[in-house]
């Protein structure tokens, strides 16, 4: 994370007018009511706000009406608010133990693993047809597909204002090193962020048979999760010297990441408690049934052990504007304070957005699960054979923290606000939308998972006490569904859900194992190298796995 991560903060402070604020956060979600009027309408304290004045004496006076700030909230900040998919490590290809690997009796097995994913989706790619001969392709991998970055309106009206304000004094000293920006270039830049995860711990995995039909099985992780945001050498490159004149000799850009766009946690997983039985026996064939259950035993024991963590958090600041309205007129001493004022706003607007995106689920989340499988197995010949596993499962639903934004008005915020009549009356609206706009409300929300199909299938030659095995694994999870949001119906008519709901998601994979047996008299152990990396992602990641086994057999 050797990169200025400031940029990226800073890139909510060149979206929106200069405020003061007075934050008051919502300690608990579930008290969020306060927030509404008896009518279910949002309700917040502004009497402040509407109280001040802009006197004819303002250097301020029509500037409102000069400057094009209603166009940026003309379309919404975020594009998406759902939670990334992801993908519980119990159910990777390497973990499953196939029919011709079970033993006569019980074995235990530990698993060492490490997975990265380099690029995870924010969102699904997206196509569109601009034009007869030209298809526009939205890459759902780059955090432009989650916020609205690359909106040319963004660039060229914050461009336009600072000209504005730059030529007739009224741009604060402190933001002077906005007019060497190139907008246009640096928000192209912020919106290639990628997501990247990594996983590493071990997971455990006993199996006993309990007739000579049937068998028992358990398997539970205990691991380290860790998310951030990154970009390439080049990037880090452009974007420092694009931010060089804000950075400052004392910014620690490693530290900076930690406190806000690095997540990560440890814990346990879920634990899947499986039967399976043979139905089905020839010299060359055979045929295992079986079931799961997924028992949410997902336990972050710790977090913030390298990052921080943010749990999702209600949030809906209440600013004054018109404290820095006459910013400009402030004495350089005054500058520091409105700056750290301002810092700490775009920072707790950061922070909202990394607790939507860099949350680590331990495994299914919590949710409740069950599992159907069919395990057929073809001895090809004597050092030949091939194995699959055909896994359907299907998860309850559970209650989640979500983030959701308003739907869009049919009419549009700069009309408005060219109806707005006073300067306090604008500024009053461009505090509601700006509010709205950077802080998704938080609400307890039923979450339904649906399904997930799962196939693993794989060829292994045997070579005295070697096994080879080569295969491939395809993975499906559908669309969420989300239900009984904690919300008065009134909010909940506005809410833009789909937004909020994350749409399927499916990948492809390759995986490979070297296995070693090693028999004596008194003990039957074994060992095993394996990997798999992903070849196709439809809306999940990129990611690699390695690692490490070892079995024993009793």
């Amino acid at each position: 994370m050797n990169y200025k991560i400031y940029s990226l903060s800073f890139l909510l402070l060149c979206c929106n007018p200069v405020t003061n604020i007075q934050a008051q956060e919502t300690e608990d979600i579930d008290e969020f009511n306060s927030f509404f009027d008896d009518s279910g309408n949002f309700d917040v304290d502004t009497s402040a706000l509407r109280s001040c004045e802009i006197g004819e004496a303002s250097t301020w006076v029509g500037y409102l009406d000069l400057l094009n700030v209603p166009q940026l909230f003309d379309e919404d900040f975020y594009r998406a608010t759902h939670i990334p998919n992801y993908r519980n490590i119990i159910n990777y290809p390497n973990f499953f133990l196939f029919s011709y690997q079970a033993p006569e009796n019980q074995q235990i097995t530990f698993h060492l693993f490490f997975n990265q994913s380099f690029k995870k989706n924010f969102t699904a790619d997206a196509s569109e047809q601009v034009s007869k001969n030209k298809t526009m392709f939205e890459d759902g991998r780059r955090l432009g597909s989650y916020l609205n970055i690359e909106n040319g309106t963004f660039s060229s009206v914050i461009e336009n204002d600072i000209n504005l304000l730059s030529g007739t004094s009224q741009l604060p000293p402190a933001l002077a090193p906005l007019k060497n920006i190139n907008f246009p270039a640096v928000f192209n830049l912020l919106a290639n962020a990628k997501l990247e995860e990594r996983k590493a711990g071990f997971l455990a995995h006993y199996y006993k048979e309990i007739s000579d039909k049937a068998a028992f099985e358990i398997k539970i992780p205990l691991l380290y999760e860790i998310r951030n945001l990154n970009y390439t050498e080049q990037e880090k490159k452009e974007l420092n010297n694009a931010f060089s004149d804000f950075q400052g000799g004392d910014f620690d850009e490693v530290e900076f990441g930690k406190q806000h766009l690095v997540m990560d946690a440890f814990g346990t997983g879920t634990l899947d408690l499986g039967l399976r039985y043979k139905v089905w026996e020839t010299d060359t064939t055979n045929l295992y049934v079986g079931a799961s259950i997924y028992v949410p035993t997902d336990y972050r024991w710790t977090t913030g052990l390298y990052g921080t963590y943010f749990e999702p958090k209600d949030q809906q600041p209440v600013l004054r504007l018109c404290d820095l309205v006459e910013i400009s007129a402030m004495p350089p001493k005054a500058e520091p304070d409105a700056k750290k004022t301002l810092e700490e706003y775009f920072l707790a607007a950061l922070d909202h957005m990394s607790s939507a995106v860099l949350q680590c689920p331990m495994g299914y989340n919590n949710h409740l699960g069950f599992g159907l499988k069919v395990l057929p197995y073809w001895h090809i010949r004597e050092d030949l054979k091939f194995n699959s596993v055909y896994l359907f499962e299907y998860l309850f639903a559970h209650e989640h923290p979500r983030f959701f934004i308003p739907q869009q008005s049919d009419v549009l915020f700069s009309t408005e606000f060219q109806n707005t009549g006073t300067d306090a009356a604008k500024l009053d609206l461009i505090e509601r939308k700006l509010t709205e706009r950077l802080f998704p409300r938080v609400f307890i929300a039923t979450v339904v998972p649906g399904f997930i199909f799962n196939t693993v299938s794989n060829l292994q030659w045997t070579k005295n006490d070697w096994n080879f095995t080569i295969g491939y694994n395809g993975w499906y999870k559908s669309t969420e569904k989300l239900r009984n949001i904690k919300a008065p119906d009134s909010v909940i008519e506005t809410l833009n859900l789909c937004k909020a709901t994350a749409d399927s998601a499916s990948q492809l994979k390759l995986y490979g194992k070297i296995h070693k047996d090693i028999t004596t008299k008194n003990h039957t152990i074994s060992f095993s190298f394996y990997g798999n990396v992903t070849v196709w992602n439809n809306n999940l990641a990129n990611d690699i796995t390695l690692g490490l086994s070892f079995d024993k057999a009793f």
